[in-house]
């Protein structure tokens, strides 16, 4: 299925991994998913692809904490890791990298 277009512009906060998330994914992905923790049932609710398996592109969502997280995913590894890129896990407006478990997220296609 083609990729629908949601516009450009990022209405997220800069500083939060919502907006980085979206700065990396652009036009592919809507504003309006609120915060982190209810990325994953809106984007359902949206239409758009959402599951289990990682997939180099995809968003990973976790609910865990006060407002959840997302991230982007640079690449799926062989062994169940993901290398992912982030902002405001390491401080508020720092991106950053690292590998985690794929099972630790859910993920927006």
């Amino acid at each position: 299925a083609p990729v629908r277009d949601y516009g450009g512009g990022n209405t997220y906060d800069y500083g939060y991994c919502t907006w980085y998330v979206k700065n990396r994914r652009g036009a592919s992905l809507p504003n309006g998913l609120g915060n982190a923790n209810t990325w994953y049932s809106r984007a359902a609710g949206l239409g758009m692809s959402v599951g289990s398996e990682p997939r180099a592109g995809a968003v990973g969502t976790t609910t865990r904490g006060s407002l959840g997280h997302v991230v982007y995913v640079e690449s799926v590894n062989g062994d169940g890791t993901i290398n992912i890129s982030e902002m405001n896990y390491k401080g508020f407006g720092v991106q950053s990298s690292r590998t985690a478990s794929a099972s630790e997220f859910v993920y927006i296609y």
